[in-house]
């Protein structure tokens, strides 16, 4: 009897319990829709629109296409919550090993993920696991939050979550103040914030909940400086050929084109990757971006496609300004020749045509779409 009950726990341990996973999704023979699947969405959704009323009550046809649509839309979220554990036990199981060379080429072929997507749904479903196991369920990460306690170590995110909602109640619910409070609980422990070091090696200052550091600040001297940039690689210098590709294309085509005619067909991309550096560099206003970050989180949470929009934007921003720098230094390489040309050669610039002798410089601001109080300072 006493060897009996011994195996039962381990016959038990070797199957894992079934998860009721087709009952919790839709059923789709194929594993994803199909063409034939969207014309009978569009088909759908052209029988929908032919049916709406004007009544703020819901026809019965209406009310069950309504009913339908809110059941695949639950169903769909906890697909997704379904899909972030499958991935997760993949992956720590290597379960995926028999059949694919690397845990890059399953999650491409299986889920349609990038690396680096996947590892955030991994991520999201350790957190969920997580929460309700120490009981926190309910008041766990949402959105973007999953993602800041997320750099937080495993070992510690229990602790440094409970410490968020102890700011929350006192400052409000946000992405930034998750993240400030995060930030300072890896930095009272010593410990890694994603990719921040500890305390010590990079400037403090966290938001709200930030403690005063006592310490003494030893300020670094300009020689200082010089010998860590001499010692920093600089990334710009071996770029691949694919690597400079993918910079040059956020240039609008004339901007390229007028790059390439002044200096000498030599490729944009290591110009575009100082750029990034300079821009990276300055000193921007932290409050702003914080207050901006919130304001997105809470479009996000109203509308979701905004919010995409929104992000997008400004990127696109970016890229302009980008090549709006670009084509300053263009126009100020041609300056520079006309100038030389005037001075070294005055008896060929004057038969030159008037529009050359007169272009004249213009202030950089005039090309720049943010305006001076919102650049920072440098």
């Amino acid at each position: 009897m006493k060897s009996a009950k011994s195996k039962a726990p381990d016959a038990q341990a070797a199957a894992p319990r079934e998860c009721p996973f087709l009952a919790l999704i839709p059923d789709v023979p194929s594993g994803k829709l199909t063409p034939e699947h969207c014309l009978t969405l569009a088909e759908r959704l052209r029988l929908a629109n032919a049916i709406k009323s004007d009544s703020p009550i819901l026809k019965e046809a209406e009310s069950q296409s309504f009913h339908q649509n809110c059941e695949i839309i639950r169903k769909a979220g906890i697909g997704l919550q379904l899909r972030n554990y499958c991935l997760l036990e993949a992956y720590e199981t290597q379960q995926w090993r028999d059949k694919y060379q690397t845990i890059k080429d399953f999650a491409k072929d299986v889920a349609d993920l990038s690396k680096s997507q996947m590892m955030k749904c991994i991520d999201s479903a350790k957190i969920a696991l997580l929460m309700a196991e120490v009981g926190l369920g309910t008041v766990g990460p949402r959105g973007r939050q999953v993602e800041e306690l997320a750099k937080v170590p495993h070992d510690h995110r229990e602790a440094a979550w409970r410490a968020v909602l102890e700011a929350f109640a006192l400052h409000g619910n946000s992405v930034s103040e998750a993240k400030h409070v995060l930030c300072n609980y890896c930095d009272e422990h010593g410990i890694k914030f994603g990719r921040r070091e500890p305390n010590g090696t990079r400037k403090r200052g966290h938001g709200t909940t930030m403690q005063p550091d006592h310490r003494k600040a030893t300020a670094e001297t300009p020689l200082q400086q010089s010998e860590q940039s001499e010692t920093k690689e600089d990334w710009t210098e071996n770029l691949s050929t694919t690597e400079d590709h993918a910079l040059i294309e956020i240039l609008p085509l004339d901007t390229l084109q007028g790059f390439f005619e002044e200096f000498n067909a030599q490729s944009p991309g290591k110009p575009i990757g100082k750029i990034l550096q300079e821009l990276g560099s300055d000193h921007h206003n932290d409050q702003t971006s914080e207050q901006m970050e919130a304001a997105l989180t809470l479009v996000c949470e109203k509308d979701p496609a905004l919010e995409e929009n929104l992000r997008k934007l400004a990127l696109g921003l970016l890229a302009q300004a980008i090549s709006q720098k670009l084509e300053y230094s263009i126009r100020e390489s041609r300056i520079a020749k006309a100038e030389r040309l005037e001075r070294d050669f005055p008896s060929i610039t004057n038969s030159l045509p008037t529009s050359i002798l007169q272009f004249q410089r213009a202030p950089f601001d005039e090309f720049m779409p943010v305006g001076d109080n919102q650049k920072g300072v440098r």
